[in-house]
């Protein structure tokens, strides 16, 4: 048998930097969405924390594929497939009325 490629043992991760990854890719997805928030394009009440999660959640699950395959999962493939398919499907009941009519916040 050959040897086996580990691609998700924290133990293996040697920089602080990189232990901290996953927090902080969680941490700039609710930036994001925070932002979208402020700005007037969602809702008050969208639930930052389960939709960062769960968008995280995706793109690592991306990359870990893409990892696995060596490669040939191609992860711009699939991202740019779920951004088209899903991706409004998550975040619409969350887009705030004004976005949804084509308004502006300079109204």
């Amino acid at each position: 048998m050959g040897a086996e490629h580990n691609t998700v043992d924290p133990d293996l991760v040697e920089t602080p930097y990189n232990k901290n990854k996953l927090h902080m890719d969680i941490d700039s997805m609710k930036g994001i969405i925070e932002k979208g928030i402020k700005q007037g394009e969602l809702v008050d009440d969208t639930p930052v924390n389960a939709l960062a999660n769960a968008l995280v959640d995706i793109i690592y699950g991306e990359m870990l594929c893409w990892d696995m395959s060596g490669g040939a999962y191609s992860f711009e493939k699939r991202t740019k497939e779920f951004c088209n398919l899903f991706l409004l499907v998550m975040i619409q009941p969350y887009i705030s009325k004004k976005q949804k009519t084509g308004g502006t916040n300079n109204e």
